[in-house]
């Protein structure tokens, strides 16, 4: 089926629209909670230890911010082979732009999936996806996104647990962790056994969603059924590219938080700071796995940085300063995203 084909046959959706001013209020208020508790635990810190800690850093915060853009570029690289490359004629450059877009919305906003929406939007609008490749590649990358991510929430408490350390906290994160497998065990059962566009299909008969064309619909739902089932099929070069590149990715943001630690923890040996950096990752990615409803965790990543830490035997202050750190280096690469938004709407 040729592209004009394809983009001829989408399903045309209309719904009622329901009143959003509940969800705006509700996002405010998460956010004002995050900044509520952020100021609490500021309040309780010396900010002129903070200044000292953060005069250990110095212009070492310019290699985690590296660290960090290399990352996010690790994770573009995982959206590129998402796409099928048979189909898509949108290059890597193209990719990394629409991804440093989408990184910066889903820093602002709660849940982290509408970046990837509006930057997919871009892409498509400029010709360069076809709608159910694009669908398909968005549920694949949040798919290993969420499943590395746990992966590396795991690797925490399981290094605590080799060191001998079966704390409370140690067993508690790997409790957490382990439920975050739950719903990807669930997701990898739909894909496999072809349930989704089963379930997909009986959702395009509810009424509120008003499906003009419910056989298109289908077709559209059977495609990236289709293409879900192809892409995680054994020996599927594209998903292990895929995937490597997320680990790669999650691998690098651990090395952001050993490089703070290098400098925070001066006397501490590599294997020590190493099993930290593990554990206060851990720490991070539970954070926004069960509190992604607040924008950017703020508060809740600071705070939570601080209890690890003082849990870990170190001062609280150096979780709150690490933290702080990794903030100014994710503000600094949302303000790149937002203008690569800027430029990919100029483009498309």
């Amino acid at each position: 089926m040729s592209h004009a084909s394809r983009q001829a046959t989408l399903p045309s959706v209309s719904w009622r629209p329901a009143s959003s001013g509940w969800r705006s209020w509700s996002r405010i208020g998460f956010l004002l909670t995050g900044v509520l508790l952020l100021a609490v635990v500021a309040h309780g810190l010396d900010w002129g230890q903070i200044g000292a800690e953060l005069g250990k850093i110095g212009f070492a915060i310019i290699w985690v911010l590296a660290l960090r853009a290399v990352s996010v570029s690790y994770m573009a690289r995982a959206w590129f082979w998402a796409l099928d490359r048979k189909r898509s004629s949108a290059s890597f450059r193209q990719v990394l732009v629409a991804y440093w877009y989408a990184y910066a919305i889903n820093e602002l906003t709660p849940v982290r999936s509408l970046g990837d929406l509006l930057a997919g939007w871009q892409l498509k609008r400029a010709g360069q996806v076809e709608s159910d490749d694009l669908a398909c590649s968005l549920v694949v990358q949040n798919f290993l996104a969420a499943a590395v991510a746990a992966l590396f929430a795991l690797a925490g408490p399981l290094a605590c647990l080799a060191m001998g350390n079966t704390s409370d906290l140690t067993l508690w994160m790997l409790a957490a962790a382990l439920v975050l497998f739950v719903p990807l065990t669930l997701v990898v059962l739909l894909i496999r056994f072809r349930w989704a566009g089963g379930l997909a299909r009986r959702l395009v008969s509810i009424s509120w969603l008003r499906i003009k064309n419910q056989a298109a619909a289908i077709e559209w739902v059977d495609r990236v059924s289709q293409s879900l089932f192809e892409f995680f099929r054994p020996g599927q070069r594209r998903f292990h590219k895929a995937i490597l590149c997320w680990l790669a990715a999650r691998a690098l943001q651990v090395c952001e938080v050993w490089v703070l630690l290098f400098f925070l923890l001066a006397d501490q040996s590599g294997s020590t700071l190493l099993i930290y950096a593990l554990v206060l990752q851990s720490a991070s990615l539970l954070i926004t796995g069960f509190l992604a409803f607040i924008p950017g965790q703020i508060g809740l990543a600071e705070s939570g940085a601080s209890l690890v830490a003082g849990l870990l035997g170190l001062h609280p202050l150096t979780g709150f300063t690490l933290e702080l750190s990794r903030r100014v280096c994710r503000l600094i690469c949302t303000g790149l995203g937002l203008v690569c938004g800027y430029r990919l709407g100029r483009e498309s």
